[in-house]
């Protein structure tokens, strides 16, 4: 991860104080407004104004700056790490030890540029209804609708 910018730094000439860099790195690493400044200014947590103070320091140009110049420098750092995670698994496709484990990356290989659709998955959910089929539910509820528009 690269480094979060440290209280009281000087970002591109931009003097901030240890509370805006606190706010600007919890903002940056994915946190919502609304609690980092929580975070930031505990007293104002439990306020009704949080959103507004949130968003008015979020909107004010140099955090603001600040904010996307950090956003833009962690995606340019998970950029790199993805391209090192695509050689790992070319390098594990074509010399992996084991025969399972070559089929699996160059698999991922193959679904990573689009040529194996990611397969579709179907969770079955035994409740309220224990284990009907699909086909029994689309019954049930074609009947209870056939049931509320006789009732009209």
């Amino acid at each position: 991860m690269p480094e979060i910018i440290q209280e009281g730094t000087r970002l591109d000439s931009v003097l901030l104080s240890p509370d805006e860099a606190k706010f600007i790195a919890l903002v940056s690493s994915g946190n919502s407004l609304m609690d980092a400044y929580a975070e930031v200014y505990p007293s104002a947590a439990g306020t009704k104004w949080l959103g507004q103070y949130a968003s008015r320091l979020a909107r004010s140009p140099r955090v603001k700056e600040q904010i996307e110049l950090l956003q833009q420098a962690i995606k340019a750092h998970f950029t790199v790490l993805a391209l090192r995670a695509a050689d790992r698994v070319e390098e594990l496709a074509e010399n992996a030890k084991t025969e399972r484990v070559k089929l699996d990356a160059n698999l991922e290989i193959l679904r990573q540029g689009g040529i194996i659709p990611p397969q579709r998955t179907e969770s079955i959910h035994i409740g309220i209804f224990g284990n009907a089929s699909a086909q029994d539910l689309r019954a049930l509820i074609k009947n209870k609708i056939e049931m509320k528009e006789e009732e009209k």
